[in-house]
């Protein structure tokens, strides 16, 4: 059984990454079905990717998805997982906002952080409020509450050398102002965005580690880019290119 549930397991995650989306519900399906109530654990763990492949099979129509999701939630609080319970209460906050439902969503999303500043702990923290963030910018109009938080998310992170929920609060403040029109302003933060992962990237000694945190961090470059061939900023967008490309 273990093999089989291995096998399957693989198989809706490469369907997942491949865009076979009913092919990866099916095998996900199945593994849900061999595990039943044998394994709590087990069991949320392919209720979340039933989640997944349900979102994007259905995306504007949540009902399976939250199904699932749901089902996960109440697992893990049954088993008193709060870690978990926060990545499930985003999971699904952030379904309920891809389905329209954006009330939902931000229920959802204060809940996590409720439990995230209980339990003091910055990474699920950060995580929360950036998501909330991102909610109040997407489904309130409201960029100047939105980029509060996301500084708040900057001082804690960096306290922590929390990169990536760092630097995704620092897109979510360059976004912040392209949503202003601010696109001058939005290319000087992004600029310097870059120049702060240099920095980072310097106190690194491991060298894979330096490249793997570039590499996670490329869609600062890509914001850039972006904003520089928006405003026609040629050389701007020629050095960002270039520094995209350098080599640690």
């Amino acid at each position: 059984m273990e093999n089989e549930l291995e096998a399957l397991l693989n198989s809706g995650d490469l369907n997942l990454q491949k865009e076979k989306y009913m092919d990866a519900v099916r095998d996900y399906t199945k593994a849900y079905e061999i595990v039943g109530d044998s394994d709590e654990q087990m069991k949320a763990d392919i209720c979340y990717r039933l989640s997944q492949a349900y979102l994007s099979l259905e995306r504007r129509n949540p009902e399976n998805s939250l199904k699932f999701a749901k089902e996960a939630l109440s697992i893990h609080e049954r088993l008193g997982d709060e870690e978990m319970v926060v990545m499930d209460l985003l999971n699904i906050g952030y379904i309920s906002f891809e389905g329209g439902r954006k009330e939902e969503s931000e229920s959802y999303y204060r809940r996590a952080i409720e439990i995230s500043d209980r339990r003091e702990d910055p990474l699920l923290l950060c995580m929360s409020l950036n998501a909330m963030a991102d909610f109040m910018v997407e489904a309130r109009n409201d960029p100047d509450g939105a980029d509060r938080i996301y500084s708040r998310v900057m001082q804690i992170a960096e306290q922590t050398s929390d990169w990536e929920n760092y630097f995704e609060a620092y897109r979510g403040r360059i976004e912040v102002l392209r949503k202003k029109g601010k696109e001058e302003e939005a290319l000087k933060m992004a600029m310097e965005a870059i120049d702060r992962i240099d920095d980072v990237l310097g106190k690194i000694k491991n060298k894979k580690e330096r490249r793997e945190l570039r590499k996670g961090l490329s869609y600062i470059y890509d914001v850039a880019s972006d904003i520089a061939m928006e405003m026609e900023d040629v050389d701007n967008a020629i050095r960002i290119a270039q520094r995209m490309k350098d080599e640690d």
